[in-house]
């Protein structure tokens, strides 16, 4: 391939093993994402939690800590909106905090996440397909259609939009 492969397991050792004494966020960072890669996941979540825990304003810290929560089949809504304060502009959080509010059976919070994003960023593609799929699962299928119908409206120039509408 593309010796991405050979590398991984090379760098991820090295990350493990030259910061066993380290603990400054960005180690304890590194180490969360060379145990997810190696697939230790509980170790994984633990270690980002300690990262998150010693830099609690950092947004990335905050976004791994959550997303692992989420990967691990653990309550993740809290820790993503946490996240999503630390960076309201952070369109990959804010997918990410619907999902699992979504998932843990918030289903209306997470639509109006998305709505209220979409209001701000009226062209985030993966907003849209995002509040369609909430929209099709909660048997609002026509509100969806409008979603899609409205947005074309308003951009009628946006193509992808377009285009989306017709997969749904």
């Amino acid at each position: 391939g593309n010796g991405k492969a050979a590398v991984a397991p090379t760098v991820y050792r090295y990350a493990l093993q030259s910061s066993r004494d380290v603990s400054t966020p960005q180690v304890l960072f590194a180490q969360a994402l060379a145990l997810r890669e190696a697939q230790d996941m509980d170790g994984a979540l633990d270690v980002a939690a300690r990262a998150h825990a010693a830099a609690p304003s950092n947004p990335d810290l905050a976004y791994l800590h959550a997303q692992l929560n989420f990967e691990t089949w653990r309550p993740a809504a809290r820790p993503f909106r946490d996240a999503q304060r630390l960076d309201p502009e952070n369109l990959a959080i804010t997918k990410s905090a619907a999902q699992a509010l979504f998932a843990e059976g918030n289903g209306q919070t997470a639509i109006s996440l998305v709505e209220k994003a979409l209001a701000r960023k009226p062209d985030w593609l993966d907003g849209y397909k995002l509040l369609v799929t909430m929209l099709q699962a909660t048997r609002q299928a026509e509100a969806a259609k409008a979603l899609f119908t409205d947005a074309i409206v308003a951009q009628p120039d946006n193509l992808t939009l377009q285009l989306e509408y017709f997969r749904y």
